[in-house]
């Protein structure tokens, strides 16, 4: 609605100065709760439906347990506070609380969840936090916690001894310098065997070893790094060492079999609680296939669209020795084929040698030449993403062979659906697509096992750090889920005015403090912007609305009086709007002649410009400059409002802020105001004013 100043009026008619009160109370208290199914019962009393729901103040007492049925998305417009043992069974569900207010929990918190507030952050001791932590005030971790996530706070970030923050740190000012450290890192739990199912007795078989701390998933793990030493082992006796050393995860090494025939891996030698997995690329197998004659295949890890070389080799054993020897050379046909690994089915046809082949189909003859060291280098290329496996074999002499390799995404496009600019802190939408190299969406991305998740950020550009800039509070929007490779990402916001761009990368919920992530199991790290190579700074943000107030307890001005201690100011969005932040950033760096135009109104029915021939405001507008001068964001003006006849009927006048359009487009605006007094007293003053007039008694 529009923001309007309290201003003077006609000679003995006078304005009401008007003030919102906003009450929230605090429910029950009680200790287990199934979500969402109890979001609307006592103590939560929400309203909403699906996923999301909007809340007042939550209080929950000792020992609460919250366990979740499906995503959650709270939407809490007063405090969150909870006594101690506050845990959460998430059962592989998001878990998305934004407060309006201030969060308090007490010791012992466990809980995996991404909490944006608008004021301060107090947690207790022995804190288990998986999760992101964005704050518009203040910050305080107590002593042995552990936040697994990034931090933004912009206030003070206060940390105590033995706290571990895993992720970014962000703050205004903060007594932590150990952000990104990782606390004491967890047992190892199993070692995973690696290897693609098929070697070749006169070379060694290339093995590699992960350690984990959990367990797995589609061949990936949490990685273990407090170094294992121990040994990879055959069913027929063969053994080879391997050492992992601390901070790493994995090493490879060589299994040499010299018999043909399959054998079954095995690892000892070291303390686990779970022992040893085995992977043959997504399938848990231990059965590993030594053969004299096999082709060995290289395809690197590569983008979507792009054209790669794939290294077919034909090597056979010695007839001699038990060297390695060219299989074959010249002109032969192959049959290649090719499987899906994750996701475990697709639509997209694979690309090689001038084919195209169809996975999880059978194979195809194909025509390759082999040089003389027994190498065929057929280009290949795929337009989609996901793990696949490419094989190849012939008859006679028999030789098969496989690798698996990983296509990631080129980039992803971002498109935010609502108007530039945008409104500082109000929450808005934005459309992903994962793009491959040919700039097309390609369809498979979000079905992978863990389904691919991506996180939409924002890189601010103006007002720069020079000039004293708020880095306000960044609220990201994770897509978890696609269809035809495009997602939406909800909730985002940035609390502050000024430009910047969005951002998109992948990332998990809770957020990693390893993001931006690598695409399955490459080294490859999509990512995507709304700057090009020949735009940047794209997205605009400006105040939500302006608050007035009135620093005076007086009830009525007088025509051609001075009203002093009128103050503007800037504000974000904020549910209510009482809890709203101040943009400091608000005309920082403006231009000179940027200015916020003021404008008479009068109360109506129905609201209205005050017509010039009934009186004029002596101030047009407000210095964009005003805005920086005290207090950033906030402006203090003395309008006088004159009515251009002494006998005039009172009337409640205000002044409307339009803003200076050159510097900022459009905003919504607001005012904090009690209707019901202000028509009481505007009734009030009419009737004595009438009675004057008329000469009629009080």
């Amino acid at each position: 609605m529009d923001s309007r100043l309290s201003s003077l009026l006609p000679k003995f008619a006078a304005v009401p100065l008007a003030f919102l009160l906003y009450m929230a109370s605090s429910p029950a208290m009680a200790d287990t709760y199934n979500l969402p199914a109890d979001l609307k019962k006592s103590p939560f009393n929400c309203s909403g439906s699906g996923q999301d729901y909007n809340c007042g103040s939550i209080d929950l007492d000792k020992d609460a347990v919250l366990v979740l049925n499906g995503p959650i998305r709270l939407q809490v417009s007063g405090n969150f506070s909870t006594d101690k043992n506050l845990s959460s069974v998430n059962n592989g569900y998001s878990f998305d609380i934004s407060v309006g207010g201030s969060v308090d929990l007490k010791k012992d918190v466990d809980v995996t969840m991404n909490l944006t507030v608008g004021g301060s952050v107090d947690i207790a001791k022995d804190a288990r936090f998986t999760g992101n932590i964005t704050a518009g005030g203040n910050a305080t971790f107590a002593k042995d916690s552990i936040y697994d996530g990034n931090v933004t706070v912009g206030g003070f970030l206060s940390v105590d001894k033995n706290t571990y923050i895993t992720g970014t740190c962000r703050a205004g000012a903060t007594n932590f310098s150990g952000c990104g450290a990782k606390p004491p890192v967890s047992a190892l739990h199993h070692v995973r065997i690696s290897h693609n199912g098929t070697a070749l007795t006169c070379t060694p078989a290339a093995i590699t070893v992960y350690a984990c701390t959990g367990t797995d998933s589609s061949n990936t793990c949490t990685a273990y790094t407090g170094g294992v030493s121990g040994n990879v082992k055959t069913s027929g006796g063969a053994s080879v060492p391997f050492t992992i050393p601390s901070s790493s995860s994995s090493t490879s090494v060589g299994l040499a079999v010299t018999t043909a025939g399959t054998v079954t891996l095995s690892a000892d030698g070291y303390t686990s609680s779970n022992g040893y997995t085995c992977w043959n690329g997504a399938s848990a197998s231990c059965s590993l296939d030594f053969q004299d004659a096999a082709f060995l295949i290289s395809v690197a890890d590569h983008i979507a669209g792009t054209t790669q070389t794939a290294k077919i080799e034909a090597v056979k054993k010695s007839d001699t020795s038990s060297r390695c020897t060219p299989g074959f050379t010249g002109t032969r046909a192959v049959n290649l084929g090719c499987s899906y690994s994750n996701p475990a089915s697709g639509s997209v046809q694979l690309s090689i040698g001038g084919s195209k082949i169809s996975c999880n189909a059978p194979a195809t003859a194909i025509t390759l030449s082999f040089d003389s060291n027994g190498v065929a280098e057929p280009s290949l290329s795929y337009e989609d993403v996901g793990a696949l496996t490419l094989n190849a074999s012939i008859a006679s002499p028999t030789m098969t062979g496989s690798d698996g390799f990983v296509v990631a995404p080129a980039s992803f496009s971002i498109a935010p659906n609502e108007s530039n600019p945008h409104k500082a802190g109000s929450p808005f939408t934005a459309d992903v697509t994962a793009l491959n190299a040919l700039g097309k969406a390609t369809p498979n991305f979000g079905k992978e096992n863990p389904a691919a998740q991506v996180r939409v950020g924002f890189n601010k550009c103006t007002p720069t750090a020079n000039l004293g800039a708020a880095s306000g509070v960044v609220a990201t929007g994770l897509v978890q889920s696609f269809t035809n490779g495009k997602g939406q990402a909800a909730n985002i916001s940035w609390s502050e005015v000024g430009t910047g761009d969005l951002t998109a990368y992948l990332d998990s919920n809770p957020g990693s403090a390893s993001a931006p992530l690598p695409y399955l199991s490459s080294a490859i790290k999509p990512a995507g912007s709304t700057a090009t190579a020949n735009s940047s700074c794209t997205q605009s943000f400006v105040p939500h609305h302006f608050d007035v107030t009135h620093a005076s307890t007086r009830l009525f001005w007088y025509s051609g009086q001075t009203i002093s201690k009128i103050k503007v100011t800037a504000k974000a969005y904020a549910n209510p709007l009482s809890a709203a932040t101040t943009t400091q950033n608000y005309m920082l760096g403006a231009a000179a002649n940027a200015k916020v135009d003021l404008t008479a109104f009068s109360d109506g029915p129905p609201a209205a410009a005050v017509p010039s021939a009934t009186g004029t405001l002596n101030t047009a507008s407000i210095a964009g400059s005003a805005f920086q001068s005290v207090n950033k964001g906030e402006a203090e003006l003395t309008p006088v409002f004159t009515f251009a006849q002494i006998k005039t009927p009172p009337h409640i006048a205000r002044a409307r802020d339009r803003g200076d359009h050159r510097y900022i487009r459009q905003w919504e605006r607001g005012c904090h105001c009690h209707p019901q007094r202000s028509l009481t007293l505007f009734q009030r003053l009419w009737s004595q004013a009438r009675r004057r007039q008329l000469g009629t008694p009080r």
